[in-house]
Order: structure tokens, then sequence, then C-alpha cells
């Protein structure tokens, strides 16, 4: 049958679409090499300094990169005399853009002119129009030259960028910035006045403790105790027997769940909850209240997984569930004792831009996290298709947490992007309402005897290991599954991680651990931890 003239006229638009978007990716391509090369052109110590000034103003004129590349020549070694030549052709322009200034500034802290390098980094700040009531959509320009200041001065960088992120704790770009700029002041050998206030600022875990305590004697002392009380019993009626201190653990999880959900009429839709009405209460403290509509509002509960739980003084953490990467502050507390790659189950949320750790979960090993983010993921999946409209005998089948068989979730976001933001509060959400099921699970197969079956014979044997095949990696050898790609190659490098994982138990308790360290090595795999932006390729 003929096509219609309406077809014909809709598959050219198509046609013409494709065509113009193959076109724009081409240009993109070909402008992003352009770039690179004159990147390369820029940092090469050879390049005469009227060159890199006129690439400077060709590519990052508007660029706090301009900085950035000032710092590499004189790293590399190019004599301060060149590197002047270029800064002094740059700001020759009027009014000079921000690369000229953030590159005059490089070189004015690397020649001691700390008055000439502040004056060049105040006038970047001012020339990207943004500031501490600056939206995310304006500010990208301006945190990237916070992000510069902080190369020399971290302790500047915290005090510029702590304002806005007190107004925007979403903004991804601003926390990478602060969380770094705030090891370094940490790592610092002689902090100023402000960067110890800083610190202490950070540390400073008083607001959720008042709030817990005031919430606490709310609940006594109005009917709101009552319901939370009830509504408590039942999920507890749910989650079945558990050991005392897993029992205990899941009544504060729960009130915390319920406190943020719970309406008048014991239902758990939106509406009047327990914490916003302790939050309208007139004799809460105005710092109290506002803690509590945060709670309320931004609370995000996931599986937080720590690659070095450290404190530094806080910790790089991602969500398993969602992707969401943040910066935290953890009580002491949670930390003790924690494991490479112990994930934390319970939420964190902002107060005054800095996230916090509530206190109130459970650590978990790499293990149990799989097999908990797979579960999690299952279930989204399946209210996805509910919502669809699919026939209940056609949604997929739900199964048991697979502990020791589920995909290596711990490794998924170092492949794939994560959530958009806006998802972050439906992960929570589905988070937190199975958070009893998972407790639960996660207490009894611990108290199985079967926890941690992929480390029984390792230790002492690591040679033999690597030539023997394991049934976690679908039957290959470790040695084949390292010289693999895909999903083996991921499961061995989670493996690995709960080795190390349970070493570090092992020895706390005395014993000799699995040395993953020799088996990283024998397998050419070297472990990589710390700030989340990093990417581990098979």
């Amino acid at each position: 049958m003929a096509k219609s003239n309406r077809r014909k006229k809709q598959d050219r638009a198509k046609a013409e679409s494709r065509r113009a978007e193959q076109a724009r990716r081409h240009a993109r391509k070909r402008q992003d090499q352009a770039m690179m090369q004159h990147f390369a052109r820029m940092t090469n110590p050879d390049t005469p300094p009227d060159e890199v000034a006129e690439l400077v103003a060709l590519e990052w004129a508007d660029s706090a990169v301009g900085g950035t590349i000032a710092h590499a020549r004189l790293r590399m070694g190019v004599p301060v005399g060149q590197v002047a030549r270029s800064a002094e052709l740059l700001l020759a322009a009027q009014p000079p853009g921000i690369g000229a200034l953030t590159f005059a500034a490089a070189l004015a802290h690397d020649t001691g002119q700390e008055e000439e390098e502040h004056r060049h980094t105040a006038e970047a700040l001012d020339r990207t129009r943004a500031g501490t009531d600056a939206t995310q959509d304006d500010a990208g320009e301006w945190l990237r030259v916070v992000r510069f200041i902080a190369t020399d001065h971290p302790g500047e960088a915290v005090a510029l960028i702590e304002p806005y992120l007190a107004a925007e704790p979403d903004d991804e770009l601003a926390g990478e910035i602060y969380g770094a700029a705030l090891e370094n002041v940490y790592r610092g050998a002689d902090p100023t006045d402000g960067e110890r206030a800083a610190l202490d600022r950070f540390a400073d875990r008083s607001a959720l403790v008042a709030l817990r305590e005031a919430f606490g004697e709310f609940l006594d002392r109005t009917e709101w105790g009552k319901l939370v009380a009830r509504r408590v019993a039942d999920k507890l009626a749910v989650a079945g027997d558990l050991p005392a201190a897993e029992r205990e653990t899941l009544i504060e999880l729960c009130s915390e769940l319920v406190s943020m959900r719970l309406t008048p009429d014991g239902s758990a839709e939106e509406g009047e909850s327990p914490l916003l009405a302790f939050a309208a209460d007139p004799s809460v403290p105005p710092e109290v209240a506002s803690a509590a509509s945060a709670w309320k509002a931004r609370a995000h509960y996931g599986l937080w997984q720590m690659a070095d739980p450290a404190a530094t003084p806080g910790v790089w953490c991602t969500d398993l569930v969602s992707g969401r990467g943040l910066y935290v502050q953890f009580p002491p507390e949670v930390l003790i004792g924690a494991p490479p790659w112990t994930v934390w189950l319970g939420a964190v949320l902002p107060l005054n831009g800095i996230w916090r750790c509530v206190g109130t979960g459970s650590r978990l090993s790499p293990e149990e996290a799989d097999a908990a983010a797979e579960y999690i993921d299952q279930a989204a999946l399946m209210v996805g298709e509910s919502l669809n409209g699919t026939p209940d005998d056609r949604l997929p089948r739900a199964y048991p947490m697979r502990f020791g068989l589920a995909a290596p979730y711990g490794l998924r976001w170092e492949y794939e992007d994560p959530m958009p933001l806006e998802y972050a509060p439906i992960a929570s959400l589905l988070t937190s309402e199975l958070i009893p099921g998972l407790t639960a699970d996660i207490a009894r197969y611990r108290n199985s005897g079967l926890a941690f079956g992929a480390t029984d014979g390792v230790s002492g044997r690591e040679k033999s290991w690597l030539d023997k095949p394991v049934p976690a990696l679908h039957g290959r050898t470790p040695l084949e599954a390292a010289a693999s790609e895909g999903e083996v190659f991921l499961r061995l490098e989670s493996l690995l991680r709960q080795f190390e994982y349970q070493s570090v138990l092992a020895a706390v308790d005395g014993h000799r651990g699995i040395d993953v360290a020799w088996l990283r090595e024998e397998l050419g795999m070297p472990a990589e931890r710390g700030h989340p932006g990093g990417r581990l390729r098979p």
C-alpha cells in the first residue's frame, strides 16, 4: 500500500531531524577535538607565551580553566617570565575575561604577590555575577572560580561556598568543591582561625541532638506519640522476630519514618505529620523547627556506600539505589571500626548546607548491600509496571534477597550515570518503605551461619584460589575473570571488595584475614577508593 502524503511528510521530517542531529554531533565532536588539541598546546612547556595567550583567549576567555593552565605551565617548569608574558597579553584585553583573571591570579600566587592574587580572584568572582544568593542556573562559572580558588586557598573556598550550599544543598558541583576544599583544610598543617571554625561547624551535631530530644518530648505530651507507637508496632509485626540489637535499630528507624508520614487518621498519606506538627508548635525554637522541616522535606534514605569510611572530616558516599554522591558528616560511632566498602542503611539530610547522617541505621557488608540494592531495584520495577497498568498476573515475580548471588550493585554507579536529581525523593521513599523487611532479612541471614560464605577457605590459600573455579564468577577462575570484560569482571571486583571488608573485621577480632593486596597485584586489579568521581574500567 502506498504511503499517504502526510506519512511521507512525516518521514521526511524525521529524516531531516536525524540528519540535523547527526550534524550537530559531528560539529560538537570536531569542536571538542579542537579544544583538546588547543589545551595540549597550552600546557606544552615549549609553546611560546604569545601563542598560549592567544589560545586561552580563544577557548577559555570566560572560564576559570585559564588559571588551571597557568598552574600547569608553572608546575612544568616554564620560566616565570614566559608565564608573566602570557598574563600581560591576556590582561591587556579590556575588560579582562575570567580566563585572564584566573591565569594572572595563579601567576601572582606562585610569585608570592598575595594582594595581587586576591584582587584578580575578587574581580573574577564579581564578573561571574553570582554570590551567596545565586541559584543553580546562574552559578556555574562562579562555582568554577571558587574551585580554582580552592586550589591554593581551600579555607577561602569553604567560606565562599557555605552560604551558597545553605540555599542550594542539592547542587552537586558545589558539594564536590566544598567536600574537597574542607578535606584540604582538615589535612593542612596550620589552619587559620576561620578554617578551624569551618571544621567546628562541620562537626557540630548539636542541632540534630536538640531536634531528637525536643521531638521525643513532643511525642510524649501529645496524641501523636500514641499514633506513632501503634504504627511502629504494626511495622515490627511485619518484620517478625529479631535479635535485640537489630530490633532496637528497627524501632528507631520505623519511628523516624512514621513521624515523617503519619497523618492524624493513622494513614500514611501526605498531609500533616508528627514532624510538621512539631515544627509548627509555637513552643519549639525556630532553629529546631527549621531542622524538623528539613528532615521532613529533604531526608534521603539510601544505601550509602563508603569506599573509605575514615572521616577527613566527612566521608564521600554513594547511594547504591539512586547513584547520588554526597560528602556526608557521620557521627563517630557509625564509623568506628568500619571497613572499606561499608554501606550505611539509613538517612542523611542537609542542615545549613551540610549533609549529615541522622545516626539511626545499620552497617551492611558489600554482599548484603548488593542484595538489598537488587531487591529495591526489583521493587521499583514492580511499582513502575503496576502504575503503567500491567495486570497483577503479569507483574515481575518477587524473589527473596539473593545474598551472595545478587548483581554487583556496589559498582553500578562507577559505570552508569546517576539518576536525575528529581528521582532522588522516589528512591528515598522506596528504600524507606522497604527498611523493615530489609533489616529483618539481613538479620536472619547474619544469624543463619551463611554470611560471608564467599571468604570461606580463601585465607591462607590465596594462590590456589586464583586458579579455582568460583560459583560467584559463573564458574570462571579469578584469573579468567580478571582477563574478561563485562559482568564477570565486575563480580570479581565486587568479591575482592567483600574480601577487603571481611579481612578488616577479621583483623579486629585478632584473626588473619585474606591477603587482598596480594590478590589484587596478581590479578592486575589495584584498589581504587576515595572521591566518587573516578571510574573503574575492565
